[in-house]
C-alpha cells in the first residue's frame, strides 16, 4: 500500500479550498449582478406597459377635460421617477425617467437608468415608442 498518493489527495483539497475561498467573492458580485439586471429588466418592462396603457387611454378619451392632469395621475399611482406629460392637437407624449436603487449600484456607484418616451397619435390612435 502507497501512502504518498493519499498524501497529494490531501494537499490537492486544501489548495482546491483556499481557491475557492479566493474566488467565492467574486462569484457573489457576479451573482448580484445578474439579479440586479434581471430587476431592472424587469422593472423596465413594468414601466413600459404602464405608460403604454397610459397612452393608450389618453387617445381612447381625448374629449376628457383635464385629460393631462388625469394621465399625470395615473402615472404618478403606479409609477416612480420623473414623469412629463405632454398633450398638443395631434399627438401626446409621456416622457418617463426613472433610477432603480439595488446592491451593485450601491456597492460599484453604478446605476441602471430608465428613460422612456411613448408618443401617441390621434389621429391613427397608434402609439410608438422614442
Amino acid at each position: 500500500m502507497k501512502l504518498k498518493p493519499l498524501k497529494q489527495s490531501l494537499n490537492n483539497k486544501g489548495q482546491s479550498l483556499v481557491v475557492f475561498v479566493a474566488l467565492l467573492p467574486v462569484l457573489t458580485l457576479i451573482i448580484a449582478f445578474i439579479f440586479e439586471l434581471g430587476n431592472a429588466s424587469s422593472i423596465k418592462n413594468k414601466y413600459e406597459n404602464i405608460i403604454t396603457n397610459t397612452v393608450s387611454y389618453g387617445l381612447n378619451h381625448q374629449e376628457d377635460e383635464n385629460l393631462e392632469n388625469k394621465l399625470k395621475r395615473l402615472l404618478d399611482a403606479n409609477l416612480d421617477g420623473d414623469k412629463e406629460v405632454t398633450i398638443d392637437e395631434n399627438n401626446i407624449t409621456i416622457h418617463v425617467k426613472y433610477t432603480p436603487q439595488g446592491i451593485y449600484s450601491k456597492l460599484f456607484k453604478q446605476n441602471f437608468e430608465i428613460d422612456l418616451t411613448y408618443q401617441g397619435q390621434f389621429a391613427s390612435k397608434k402609439i410608438t415608442k422614442e
